[in-house]
């Protein structure tokens, strides 16, 4: 099987699999093949695949993989060094890295200011609800100011997703 029959196959089995892609054309152009499979393997719920479909799936990114490249670490240099940690700094495709993960740059960044905004909550907030809780006399109040910070916290970040 070639890489094109291999495409045409994995796009045939995914529009099949899902009534309301069905309709979708496949593009005749390569590019516009490769960007609907893309799309169609991101929208794809996890659930079982025959194991055809997994063989086939796993040639054409085997190929796609090799067509590409791979990037080691030994390949690169490093920017800076403190004792035996290296710090590098490299630009290029995410996807040809060889690592055991690779995150998403967009799903990242989200995560990172959520994680960053969180964790400036529960510094700030952990001796304010203690105060808040020492001066009334009453551990609920320092609840109550916990709650009002979460709350803020949240309006924070779903305005910051939303200004992306």
């Amino acid at each position: 099987m070639t890489q094109t029959e291999r495409r045409r196959f994995l796009l045939s089995h995914l529009l099949a699999e899902a009534p309301e892609y069905r309709q979708l054309a496949v593009p005749d152009d390569a590019a516009g093949q490769k960007q609907l499979l893309r799309a169609l393997l991101n929208v794809r719920p996890p659930r079982d695949a025959s194991p055809e479909f997994l063989q086939v799936q796993d040639e054409y990114l085997r190929a796609e993989l090799a067509q590409k490249g791979v990037t080691v670490l030994e390949s690169l240099t490093p920017a800076a060094r403190c004792g035996e940690a290296a710090l590098y700094l490299w630009q290029g495709d995410i996807t040809t890295l060889q690592c055991d993960a690779i995150p998403s740059d967009q799903r990242t960044t989200l995560i990172s200011v959520d994680s960053m905004a969180y964790s400036v909550l529960m510094i700030t907030a952990s001796p304010l609800v203690g105060a808040a809780g020492d001066l009334t006399g009453h551990a609920g109040t320092g609840l109550v100011v916990l709650g009002a910070l979460v709350a803020a916290s949240a309006f924070a970040a779903l305005w910051w997703k939303q200004k992306q």
